[in-house]
């Protein structure tokens, strides 16, 4: 089974912005409410890691997350990915469109 992938492309690239914002949002979220990162200037460095109780669950899954996830797959499906070209219908039929007035 041989994949021509010169053939793969989108119908609606500009869809593929929304990744954008997907990958992004979760990592600005995750950032803004490090608590280490905010009291970094306030308190000691050697204290602040003494200092801080910070539950680490890296199986749950926040809803930023969800939503980054939900973005990308939809962007990814919005722009429509296809491997084969599709012609319009137009371009097949060669009959004239108007019929002139002259003809019998």
């Amino acid at each position: 089974m041989d994949i021509d992938l010169s053939a793969f492309h989108f119908f609606r690239p500009l869809w593929l912005l929304l990744v954008l914002p997907g990958v992004l949002l979760p990592l600005l979220w995750s950032r803004r409410h490090d608590l280490a990162r905010r009291l970094d200037g306030v308190i000691a460095p050697h204290l602040l890691q003494h200092l801080l109780i910070t539950p680490v669950d890296p199986h749950r899954v926040r809803p930023v997350q969800l939503l980054g996830a939900v973005l990308v797959i939809g962007a990814v499906a919005a722009s429509g990915p296809t491997w084969e070209q599709d012609r319009p219908a137009f371009l097949e039929n060669r009959a004239p469109l108007i019929r002139p007035w002259f003809s019998t």
